[in-house]
């Protein structure tokens, strides 16, 4: 049950975050929509498989997964934005 919740709110967290992507105006607020919504639905995702599967080979690649995600999007996104800010 737990599982199914963390599920249904990292859905919304990525549908929120590509609505953001569409409906926003400037590059700099899509890369913001994108990486603080949809980072952590994914995690939030990531995070019910592992209380789905526990401790198993699949749940621990989930839970590494999700902290990868978690620590690297917002550099690889920060240095993204900061070379177009640079070339322009």
């Amino acid at each position: 049950m737990t599982a199914n919740i963390f599920m249904f709110i990292g859905a919304l967290f990525c549908l929120v975050g590509c609505i953001g992507l569409v409906r926003l105006d400037d590059f700099h607020a899509r890369v913001q929509s994108v990486v603080k919504a949809v980072s952590m639905g994914i995690c939030l995702i990531l995070l019910s498989v592992f209380i789905r599967l526990g401790f198993t080979d699949m749940g621990i690649r989930a839970l590494l997964c999700a902290i990868f995600i978690w620590l690297a999007l917002p550099g690889a996104m920060y240095a993204l934005v900061r070379g177009l800010h640079k070339s322009e």
